[in-house]
């Protein structure tokens, strides 16, 4: 398997600990909300996503790049200093902005499972977690940030 797979898994598995960084993030700003709730649900969950991708590395002789990795964590940081009309305090904007960020990261978990899936199909020696499950957990976690995303636009938008 070449090189090119293992440094697609690498870039992946950088974006995974991103979005798992702006998850508990979110979480932790929307705590005892139903979408602090949900995400709290979720996180576990993509922390195993991330730990597939980690198998499909090494399956493919490559490793995690703690350069990327670390890169990935700082995009997130410097994410937090966006202006949103409240630059001490979270605002209904940061939630906004936030959530587009994990619904970009699903849709792109979606067609990453897609091409992995279809790689393992015509490669025998590709095997692992399934990516199916993935796929599924992807496209209703999309379309469940994306009605939390309406909601919080509407309580944004319609301010006083």
């Amino acid at each position: 398997m070449g090189n090119h797979l293992s440094t697609y898994l690498s870039d992946h598995a950088a974006a995974s600990v991103a979005m798992i960084e702006l998850a508990k993030r979110t979480c932790d700003n929307n705590k005892g909300t139903e979408l602090g709730d949900y995400l709290a649900r979720s996180i576990p969950r993509m922390e195993n996503e991330h730990s597939a991708l980690e198998h499909f590395i090494q399956q493919t002789g490559g490793s995690e790049s703690t350069v990327k990795n670390i890169a990935a964590r700082g995009a997130e940081k410097l994410g937090r200093l966006k202006l949103n009309d409240a630059v001490l305090r979270y605002s209904e904007l940061s939630r906004i902005v936030e959530l587009e960020g994990l619904i970009a990261a699903t849709e792109i978990k979606i067609v990453m499972w897609t091409a992995l899936k279809t790689h393992a199909a015509q490669n025998s020696g590709f095997s692992g977690p399934d990516m199916d499950r993935f796929i599924n957990e992807n496209q209703t976690m999309n379309q469940n940030l994306k009605e939390y995303h309406r909601t919080a636009a509407q309580a944004a938008f319609s301010e006083k």
